[in-house]
């Protein structure tokens, strides 16, 4: 029977595409398939305002002629969830232990070889699943997939009425996909999840720390002695700050924070992000003392070759429900990046400090 896509598999995969800002890349795929089988441009289509229905219909053309095989798509969709669209927890790891936190990374619960079919992607797993992504002697990267839970509400509207407001509130199940690496040329370890898909707010540091203990506690123990886990050390992101501020050549200000008791301001800059204009170029930026003031968030443009990645530098210190307290270096990047670049991003704030 020929390859043929259902409409709920149409429906899944647009959502995920679209989530992950993957026209560019799946464009670059049916280039790819143009390239290797000798077609005519109009074969398939390379048309960068072509609608995502458009290109899923492409796909499946190609895979059903066999210019393409569906493990080619299914490649495409697994290393996109790699990189960007994040947020990067960042910790620092001691030299004397990287060796056991490597080790300890490699072997988590729940490890698989499979590979992941097509509705893997958009479906909610009822068991969490490992895989590992890289394992060598000096770097692991696992990917580990799970489902997230959160609450969510809305005003009643057929309830509510001029003297009373009735709230629903639900629990939220979604697919979630984890990559927990750690380098020893670093000797820094990332955990990057991506945001709540229907959440309207921005997330916190609280809501992002426990859903990443609550995550890896399912393949890790965490409350070993020795576990890994324990072994974190803070990345001190908040010492880059000043140094960033003074940074022009790879570095665009966007938003920045200060606070002090005579400075109590939030400033963005507008516009396109692909303008690059700086907020440091704004009148109303006054702050190039930064020592003289206190800073939690910056945002800004980290350029990386010619593309410019767009990131949130937080420092959050999170109350844990537990009780507990810990200090987090959390960078969001909100659009679909490399993993090389993202590296190069964490690279570089730390070169600041």
């Amino acid at each position: 029977m020929p390859f043929k896509f259902s409409d709920a598999q149409k429906n899944a995969l647009q959502r995920f595409l679209e989530r992950r800002n993957l026209k560019e890349r799946t464009i670059e795929l049916l280039g790819a398939a143009l390239a290797s089988n000798s077609l005519k441009r109009g074969d398939l289509t390379q048309n960068q305002s072509a609608t995502y229905e458009k290109l899923i219909d492409d796909v499946e053309t190609a895979i059903k002629k066999k210019w393409l095989t569906e493990d080619d798509l299914i490649t495409l969709l697994d290393e996109s969830e790699l990189a960007g669209r994040q947020h990067i927890c960042v910790f620092s790891i001691q030299a004397k232990s990287a060796d056991a936190v490597l080790s300890e990374v490699l072997t988590p619960d729940y490890l698989t070889t499979d590979l992941p079919v097509l509705e893997d992607f958009w479906t909610v797993p009822t068991t969490p699943t490992a895989r590992l992504l890289r394992a060598t002697k000096t770097e692991a990267v696992v990917k580990i997939v799970t489902d997230r839970r959160y609450w969510l509400r809305e005003i009643d509207l057929k309830r509510s009425t001029t003297e009373e407001e009735w709230i629903h509130r639900w629990t939220e199940r979604e697919r979630s996909a984890i990559l927990v690496k750690f380098s020893k040329s670093t000797n820094r370890l990332q955990v990057r999840i991506p945001p709540k898909e229907k959440a309207s707010q921005s997330e916190s540091g609280k809501s992002v720390y426990e859903f990443v203990r609550d995550a890896l506690s399912q393949h890790y123990d965490l409350d070993e002695k020795n576990s890994w886990f324990r072994q974190l050390g803070q990345f001190p992101i908040i010492d880059s700050y000043p140094e960033i501020l003074k940074n022009r050549k790879d570095f665009v200000l966007r938003y920045d924070a200060p606070e002090s008791d005579t400075a109590k301001s939030r400033l963005s800059k507008k516009g396109s992000l692909s303008e690059l204009e700086d907020l440091r170029d704004d009148p109303m930026w006054t702050f190039e003392k930064s020592a003289d003031y206190a800073r939690k968030a910056l945002r800004g443009a980290w350029i990386v070759g010619e593309s410019p990645i767009y990131s949130h530098l937080n420092w959050d210190h999170v109350r844990l429900s537990d009780g507990g307290e810990t200090d987090l270096a959390r960078v969001f990047i909100p659009r679909l990046a490399k993993d090389a670049e993202v590296d190069h991003v964490i690279q570089r704030i730390s070169e600041h400090f």
